[in-house]
């Protein structure tokens, strides 16, 4: 399953992946992303949690890949990806085999509790 969800407060776009993603669950997402990207201003930060992702198709991950490359002109000043203890090694394979516009910044949570906490650490640290 993924879902898409902008934090204006936060000044973020963030994917959520849960259980299995494939490329059909992705359906509409880019078009939801650009105008999420357009409404939020300059700078904001793409988010994409792994932290309850048990599988993801190669191509979801391509895609996912592409769309946060095409959100650069709107204003996108960098990624964060956020990985629990248990994410599976395929997942995180599926992400790193895509190159990216900026320095992915990878985090692993030690539970779904800190990841408000970690986020938002983060982003004060990156300026957004």
């Amino acid at each position: 399953m993924f879902t898409q969800r902008s934090d204006p407060d936060r000044g973020l776009i963030r994917l959520v992946c849960e259980d299995d993603v494939t490329a059909a669950d992705l359906s509409g997402h880019r078009r939801a992303a650009v105008l999420a990207a357009r409404d939020l201003g300059r700078p904001f930060v793409v988010v994409t949690e792994l932290t309850d992702c048990a599988a993801i198709s190669s191509t979801a991950a391509a895609v996912i890949a592409e769309t946060v490359s095409q959100l650069v002109p709107f204003g996108l000043a960098g990624e964060l990806r956020l990985v629990g203890e248990r994410t599976p090694d395929s997942v995180l394979a599926a992400f790193a085999a895509h190159q990216s516009a900026f320095d992915v910044d990878v985090v692993t949570l030690s539970s779904q509790e800190a990841l408000d906490t970690e986020l938002d650490a983060r982003l004060n640290r990156t300026g957004c």
